[in-house]
């Protein structure tokens, strides 16, 4: 599988794709709503750099983000916290575990 997605598309499907499938970002334009990653299932891609990682995706700009089941488990955390799930959030949410390897905390709504 090979499928560029939008934040939004994304936000909307993460909870029916496959746990295994990879997400990948585009190494020259920030995360934000207006993000569009690269769903890729690795196991599939057979040409590889020397670090065993697929070639398709580098050769396109994209780097390795996210799995699939981090991302439906960042979308899980923020559902737990009796959060509103806008493109927003959930970018907000994937960056951080990415950049912290940790589930965001929110404040408790008051």
């Amino acid at each position: 599988m090979r499928e560029k997605v939008s934040v939004n598309e994304l936000l909307g499907n993460v909870e029916s794709l496959d746990w295994e499938l990879e997400l990948y970002f585009r190494s020259d334009q920030p995360l934000d709503e207006n993000s569009s990653f690269l769903v890729i299932n690795d196991e599939d891609e057979e040409l590889r750099d020397a670090n065993d990682e697929p070639l398709y995706p580098k050769e396109r700009g994209f780097n390795h983000f996210l799995s699939v089941a981090n991302a439906q488990d960042v979308m899980s955390n923020i559902i737990r916290q009796n959060q509103e799930v806008s493109s927003k959030r959930f970018i907000e949410a994937l960056v951080y575990f990415f950049e912290h390897d940790a589930f965001i905390c929110y404040r408790k709504k008051k």
